[in-house]
């Protein structure tokens, strides 16, 4: 009786459901294949050596460090495009589920490689998608996979992987804001949705609605800690983990409705619904089975096959199996070791971004363990959203005797904050993530001469000749928000430009 509770609570708990896991693997390949897409077709501006971050200021900045590593590193532009093309197919193929383990692992140590050779340009789903690419490679994701691994360890240690994983990601996230000031006065939303660098249209809209704000900036934080301490909580059928799961990815939608963060949400969203229990896909059948019959329609060739792919990928492992568990072979045996491995490497490295370990000096062979992988984990996002506002104008002279503002996309010259994200970083939020690394490595100036070279360089190759950049000046505005006190707006060149540096 005990062994069948036993197996009862690690079915509830760590067992992921096939529609789950064929979910997370859709959505998440997907989101990695748009996200590789839009950063190759930026490849000019971000990863050549002409770019916004050369390898001669990346060794000024962090030196030797066994844990920086990177083979996107090349003098010749033609060859970092053929990695980033390369990555993008790798990203096709995992899309389609070709060699779907093998594709996912390579495209694990291209996407750290990547990140390792431009840390300007990284944020916090740039942490996420490399962790969850391996972790992908590691859980039993299609059907030959799942029957293989027959309700043994390995699909209990891939459900504990991916849990820990979302657990500590927002509880860390929650953790750090819990006790700052601005969440806990009520007015941090109040503030980040004015930070015109990343407010959307919707956001700039809602900031209107101060009582709604205050009451999300109190409780933001305890969700984010409360919610996935739900998800280890088996009881109700399931129920109260797909509350919880509900609960975070409306969370996520909110945000992604309001503010840029780039592909956070597109990479975290999947791993989320990749711990949905089986009770949420039964609730939802009769909406699902509508969905397959539409598909299923005559003539709709394309939605046959799709609607074949869906029921041979879900299909549920054979009874048998699941009672009569297989050994481990020699590759099981290592593939249990990683995953047991990766669960201690999240967790404690998890702990250790919410300073749970302040006396501790680890190792040095340990530490790096951690950081070659680039597995360290720091969800420090929004921690305290204060007053202090900042923007940009790129006041650049064209060929043809005008000025404009080429980062607000050749608008007139306007010095006051606009209400707006700049079209520079609409096109990419990865500019606005380099120009906010280059204030925090300030003292470097030739990261901002880069930058400013490449805005420049961006312009010119979108427009004609008698419109190209003649010279530039990059100016950092800045103020302190109030509704009470019309602070005054300051400003100071933060880089220059001119046709004959670059």
């Amino acid at each position: 009786m005990n062994l069948h509770f036993s197996k009862e609570l690690r079915d509830s708990l760590f067992k992921l459901d096939p529609r789950s896991m064929l979910a997370f693997r859709t959505l998440f390949s997907v989101a990695l294949l748009v996200d590789l897409i839009h950063r190759f077709v930026n490849t000019k501006y971000f990863f050549t050596e002409s770019g916004v971050f050369p390898k001669a200021i990346w060794e000024k900045i962090y030196g030797y460090k066994p844990y920086y590593w990177s083979f996107h590193f090349n003098d010749v532009d033609w060859v970092i495009w053929t990695v980033v093309g390369a990555q993008v197919v790798l990203a096709v193929c995992v899309v389609i589920g070709y060699r779907l383990r093998t594709t996912l692992l390579i495209s694990w140590i291209f996407l750290l490689s990547m990140n390792l050779s431009n840390p300007l340009l990284t944020y916090g789903g740039d942490k996420l998608s490399p962790g969850l690419l391996l972790i992908a490679g590691l859980l039993p994701l299609t059907f030959a996979q799942r029957k293989k691994a027959a309700g043994g360890p390995l699909s209990y240690l891939g459900g504990l992987l991916i849990l820990t994983q979302m657990t500590i990601l927002y509880i860390g996230a929650g953790e750090a804001k819990v006790w700052q000031t601005y969440w806990m006065t009520g007015d941090a939303l109040h503030n980040a949705l004015n930070y015109n660098l990343l407010v959307k249209p919707f956001g700039v809209w809602f900031s209107q609605f101060d009582s709604i704000l205050k009451v999300l900036s109190l409780a933001t934080p305890w969700a984010e800690i409360i919610l996935p301490m739900l998800f280890w909580v088996p009881s109700w059928g399931g129920r109260i983990r797909a509350v919880a799961i509900l609960g975070v990815l409306g969370l996520n939608f909110g945000i992604f409705l309001m503010l840029d963060v780039g592909y956070f949400m597109f990479y975290a969203s999947p791993g989320l619904i990749c711990l949905l229990p089986p009770v949420f896909w039964d609730s939802i059948s009769p909406i699902t089975e509508r969905a397959q019959r539409w598909l299923l329609r005559p003539g709709f060739s394309l939605g046959n096959r799709f609607s074949l792919w869906v029921t041979n990928e879900t299909k549920a492992v054979d009874a048998s199996l699941e009672s009569e568990p297989r050994p481990l072979g020699a590759m099981g045996r290592v593939q249990a070791a990683v995953m047991v491995w990766l669960v201690l490497v999240i967790a404690i490295s998890g702990l250790e971004g919410m300073h749970a370990f302040k006396r501790v000096d680890w190792p040095k062979a340990v530490w790096n363990s951690v950081r070659t992988p680039n597995l360290y984990q720091n969800w420090g996002l929004f921690s305290n959203p204060d007053t202090n506002l900042m923007w940009y104008v790129g006041k650049a002279e064209l060929n043809n005797g005008k000025l404009v503002d080429i980062i607000q996309g050749g608008e007139s010259l306007s010095y006051p904050r606009i209400r707006k994200r700049p079209s520079l970083f609409v096109s990419s939020f990865r500019w606005r993530l380099a120009f906010a690394k280059a204030n925090k490595h300030k003292k470097f100036k030739e990261i901002r001469q880069a930058i400013a070279a490449n805005v420049a360089r961006k312009w010119n190759d979108e427009h004609s000749p008698d419109e190209h950049v003649k010279s530039l000046k990059i100016l950092k505005m800045s103020k302190v928000l109030s509704d009470t006190f019309a602070y005054r707006r300051r400003w100071k060149l933060w880089a220059t430009w001119d046709g004959s540096s670059g």
